[in-house]
Parts: structure tokens; C-alpha cells; sequence
């Protein structure tokens, strides 16, 4: 078996719907012989490209034909390829902690990489470059309650905002991140601080 057929078979083993980056294989057999694989994949309709560097073996639904992950799984496993860290962007952390009940228009993710935007499939995926210190629990629960809570901004951060966020934070998560307010900006660090600190069964 030549390293290009080699290169095929791994990709042939993934798991339909599940991204993967061809990264992977270029560190290990050659970017030569990684693309070319890809490429004979692509011309066979057996992988499909979600972004650069980023493809997939599409599933394929009875009705629908061939069904491709939401971006954020692309957009995950691309991070992941480059040695960056992800989280949910703000309006969709919002949103999925109650904050917000708008759909964004357009998918936002916080980066520890360069701030830019580009087309996944036919979606346009827009990256924040943030600070560390908004990056510290990214990709658990506590990172996407921290995007929520920056995104809501100083004006908005009352106590029963940050307590409505908290409440849907399992204990493990609420504490890791009340445990990391000291090193957040000053105001997130006091609307965290000024309801760890309020008496308990009512806000400060």
C-alpha cells in the first residue's frame, strides 16, 4: 500500500458527519501526499471540503442526500489542528444561557488566533482574537458562561443577569469560574464578585 493509498484508507475509517483536519496526515506522511489523497477524494464525492484544511465524509440522509456537520464542529477541529483556542462568541452564548432569545445571523467564535471571517459551507464564520484571559475555560461551560457575560457588557451585568448565568452552570463549572473572577477585567471581576459575596437568597 503507497502512503497516498494509506492516507485514503484513514480517512475512509472516520466516522460519517465527523470533520476532520488533513493537517493531521500532512505532519505524518508529506503535504504532497495528503493533498493529493483529499484531492482524489473530493473528485470522487466520498469527502467534501467544509473549510480550507478542513473536510468531511458527509452522512447521508434518505430525504435529504448528503448532510454535512453545523460549522462549529469544522471550525473546532481547525482550531484544534493549529494549536488555538476556541469559544463560543458571544451572542450565541447569550442565547443559550437565556440572556437573549435572537438567533445571530452570522456564527461568531472568540480565538486565541488572528481575528478574521470566512465561509464554512454556506455560512460565513466570523473569529474574535480575544485576550487569554477570556480564553481561560474555553470549550467547557465556564468559557461559554464567560462569552455570555462579556458580551452582555457593563451596562447589562446586574446581579440577576450573572446569577441567571451561574444557575445553569453545573457546581464544578460555577466554581471554576468564580474561582478565576479575580484575574478577569475589573468590571466582570466585581458583578461575579458581588454575588458570590451577597447574603444568601438575594443579590447585592
Amino acid at each position: 500500500m503507497s502512503k497516498q493509498q494509506e492516507v485514503v484508507h484513514r480517512i475512509r475509517r472516520i466516522s460519517r458527519g465527523t470533520p476532520f483536519a488533513i493537517r493531521r496526515w500532512a505532519r505524518r506522511f508529506g503535504p504532497s501526499v495528503a493533498n493529493k489523497a483529499v484531492r482524489a477524494l473530493l473528485a470522487s464525492g466520498e469527502v467534501v471540503r467544509m473549510q480550507r484544511g478542513v473536510y468531511v465524509r458527509p452522512g447521508v440522509h434518505p430525504v435529504l442526500g448528503n448532510v454535512t456537520p453545523a460549522p462549529e464542529a469544522a471550525v473546532r477541529v481547525a482550531a484544534r489542528a493549529r494549536g488555538q483556542r476556541l469559544e463560543i462568541g458571544g451572542p450565541e452564548a447569550a442565547r443559550r444561557f437565556g440572556l437573549t432569545t435572537q438567533v445571530p445571523m452570522q456564527t461568531t467564535f472568540l480565538t486565541s488566533g488572528r481575528s478574521r471571517i470566512f465561509a464554512v459551507g454556506r455560512r460565513s464564520v466570523r473569529l474574535e482574537h480575544v485576550s487569554d484571559t477570556y480564553l481561560a475555560h474555553a470549550g467547557t461551560p465556564a468559557g461559554a458562561a464567560l462569552s455570555a457575560l462579556r458580551h452582555v457588557g457593563r451596562d447589562g451585568l446586574t446581579p440577576e443577569v450573572v446569577e441567571r448565568v451561574l444557575d445553569r452552570l453545573d457546581a464544578p463549572n460555577r466554581w471554576r469560574l468564580m474561582r478565576s473572577a479575580r484575574r478577569l477585567p475589573p468590571t466582570l471581576a466585581h458583578a461575579l464578585g458581588a454575588v458570590r459575596d451577597a447574603p444568601r437568597g438575594r443579590s447585592a
